[in-house]
């Protein structure tokens, strides 16, 4: 049944008064989605007419730009689309094409004859357009070297610089910024050279930070990752850092660090995983595989890329660990059969930190724990699956794939590492795949390892490896009795 034109405009016009709590909530609506797309279209994105001046509808263009950038852009990819799929003009393109296309964002003379950067944008390729997607191309000697036009050779050369997971970050936050500086009618280029200019810039990237997080709740990590993301692109086309010489962002920054705070995740004890290990116990071939890969994760201090996948998502073949990966020896000498090893060696082929990519190796000998042994966990599996290990027909795809062949998860892992959280009277919120990583390194903190070589082992790049090191409460027993004990005198001068 066919809705009148005044009955759309009434849903409309309440969309408009929605506070915006509800406004998410309302936009997710089907029936609002069409009301919003008609009249979205229909009084602002065509031409000017008699009845609707230019500037009616440029300020309409507005308002319901900021329901734009506060809701819907905001909302996953399948819902923004279905949110606007009544906007799809028939036989011609999507009018919001110039709006949203994130490549469209160079810019144009502003009044005040102010330069955008409209002609330079384009002298290096958007690394935006080359990693546009999911599925990420890989930046290689192969692809650089090859017969691509110069141009996009010198751009996968300058995307080098980062990893790949850091490249896709960067651009998802520009697309974020660009949309935001779109629908706000101001350049997504920040070229100010005059003091007013540098303060407009300024004014326009506190917008920004403020929508973050007052409208969208972001936490201070994410803010910091999108500014980042913003300077990359900005460098990456030729132009200033644009996050230099703004005090005001860089207080805004502080403030909303201090009011968001840091919840740490919380590492997992031996305690922890010995529970899980005995609840999952080793009937099925998946059980093994689990054991094995939170074994890895947990005496090697893995990232989750280097062992499993992320949910929804494929393996990182550039950093997953494979059979191939894995050495079995005895005495120093390699061996073909685990049950026969006394020690086991990894090879991880490239992580966050890796920035030469010339990868690590790490090993571990047997730990006479029954259930504790990563040495014994990795040939458990090595049994079940003999064709994933050494020079098997497997050696070279993931080693923890599942029994069907499927990627283990992320959400698998986390799963158990919550259920034994709950067990031993731990908020389950606290924990997380990466509470392994944590873990194995808190355990090594525990037993008096340096940190310098904890921040080895575990391919820190920086000190930051520091806050995931957590204290133990046996760690202070005897301390009072031994303070309480204390003799010293100062070494100062007295008078007698």
């Amino acid at each position: 049944m066919n809705r009148t034109e005044e009955e759309e405009l009434e849903d409309f016009e309440e969309v408009l008064s929605q506070s915006p709590a509800n406004l998410r909530n309302a936009v997710l609506c089907e029936q609002t989605q069409e009301a919003l797309a008609d009249h979205f279209y229909a009084n602002w994105l065509q031409g000017p007419t008699p009845e609707t001046s230019f500037g009616d509808r440029w300020e309409g263009c507005k308002r319901v730009g900021q329901i734009l950038a506060d809701a819907v852009l905001e909302l996953p990819p399948a819902e923004f689309k279905r949110a606007f799929r009544a906007m799809r003009h028939p036989g011609g393109e999507d009018p919001l094409s110039s709006l949203l296309a994130p490549e469209s964002s160079g810019g144009s003379e502003s009044e005040g004859g102010r330069h955008t950067g409209a002609g330079r944008a384009t002298d290096v390729i958007p690394a935006r357009r080359l990693m546009k997607g999911r599925r990420r191309k890989t930046v290689t000697a192969e692809r650089v070297d090859s017969g691509l036009p110069w141009e996009e050779r010198k751009a996968l050369l300058l995307l080098a610089a980062n990893a790949e997971s850091t490249n896709h970050s960067y651009s998802r936050a520009w697309e974020r910024w660009a949309r935001f500086c779109r629908i706000r009618g101001v350049p997504a280029i920040l070229s100010g050279t005059s003091v007013e200019e540098r303060k407009e810039d300024e004014v326009i990237l506190m917008d920004f930070v403020c929508h973050l997080t007052l409208n969208m709740s972001r936490a201070a990590s994410t803010v910091k990752g999108q500014l980042q993301g913003i300077r990359w692109l900005h460098i990456h086309h030729g132009f200033a850092d644009p996050l230099e010489g703004k005090p005001r962002l860089r207080v805004l920054r502080r403030s909303i660090a201090r009011r968001s705070g840091v919840q740490r995740k919380w590492p997992v004890t031996t305690r922890m995983l010995r529970w899980i290990f005995r609840k999952m116990g080793v009937e099925t071939k998946d059980h093994k595989l689990l054991k094995g890969a939170m074994s890895l994760a947990w005496f090697f201090l893995l990232r989750l890329s280097e062992y499993a996948a992320h949910d929804g998502q494929p393996f990182d073949m550039n950093k997953v660990v494979r059979g191939a990966d894995i050495t079995f020896r005895k005495n120093g000498e390699i061996v073909a059969n685990g049950a026969d090893a006394d020690e086991v060696g990894i090879r991880i082929r490239s992580s966050k930190a890796d920035i030469f990519n010339a990868g690590e190796w790490r090993n571990h000998f047997r730990s006479d724990d029954p259930e504790l042994c990563v040495v014994e966990a990795l040939t458990m599996i090595q049994r079940e699956f003999p064709q994933r290990f050494g020079t098997g027909i497997e050696s070279d795809l993931p080693l923890f794939r599942m029994e069907d062949g499927s990627p283990m998860r992320r959400g698998q892992i986390a799963a158990w590492l919550e259920m034994a959280a709950d067990a031993e009277g731990y908020s389950k919120e606290r924990f997380g795949s990466h509470s392994l990583r944590i873990g194995g390194a808190t355990a090594l903190y525990h037993i008096g390892m340096p940190v310098e070589v904890i921040k080895r082992y575990g391919r820190w790049a920086s000190d930051s490896f520091q806050q995931y090191l957590w204290e133990g409460s046996e760690d202070s027993k005897g301390l009072a009795l031994r303070m309480a004990k204390d003799q010293s005198s100062l070494m100062v001068t007295r008078s007698r």
